[in-house]
């Protein structure tokens, strides 16, 4: 499986959500309390950051089942992955409390919305007894991301880290583009995938 590009493919476009989820969620009071020039209380800076999470409950949960109800699962990964890199740079050119949580809100929307699908979609490229070790790959790279998003933002100024996270985005984007199931094992593997969907 190692020599498989799908599954280096799936681990890279994972490893591009994943590094900007954990690097933004890690950094979201920091950022706020940057801007608001000892004008807000540590108590108000938590209200704030709580607010792109709460938003990103609901489109985990809805991306998640439209993308199921669709079958459209790799639309609505682009989808989302599009809106985070508008929100990304939208951050970077925020200078104010209000548009750096506007433009987190819609930042956490469309990561949070990533996870919500992601794993759905992945099923497709794997068959019962692929699927323990294809899924422990991706999702070992993928975890480095831990690491490297908190590391981008505490390196690196706020709005240069903003900008790098969009530009991983982007080629989260591009890996995810160039993932297609033609086979006719991979199409196997969608009708099995399926079954399973319709038996539970």
């Amino acid at each position: 499986m190692l020599k498989d590009s799908k599954i280096w493919k799936l681990a890279l476009f994972y490893f591009a959500g994943y590094t900007s989820i954990y690097g933004l969620s890690f950094w979201i009071p920091t950022i706020i309390k940057s801007l608001s020039e000892n004008a807000t209380t540590n108590l108000e800076i938590g209200w704030l950051a709580m607010i792109p999470s709460l938003v990103g409950i609901p489109a985990v949960m809805f991306v998640g089942w439209n993308s199921d109800r669709t079958n459209a699962h790799k639309s609505h990964l682009l989808v989302c992955l599009m809106i985070a890199v508008i929100g990304f740079i939208g951050c970077g050119f925020s200078d104010s409390v209000f548009m750096m949580v506007l433009m987190l809100t819609i930042t956490s929307f469309g990561l949070y919305g990533f996870s919500g699908c992601f794993f759905a979609y992945m099923t497709f490229f794997f068959t019962e007894s692929t699927a323990p070790v294809g899924i422990a790959l991706v999702n070992s790279f993928a975890a480095l991301g831990g690491f490297v998003g908190p590391m981008i933002l505490g390196t690196v100024a706020f709005t240069q880290g903003m900008f790098i996270l969009s530009g991983l985005l982007v080629i989260g984007v591009i890996t995810l583009l160039s993932l297609k199931l033609t086979s006719a094992s991979d199409e196997n593997i969608v009708k099995e995938v399926e079954v399973n969907i319709n038996q539970l």
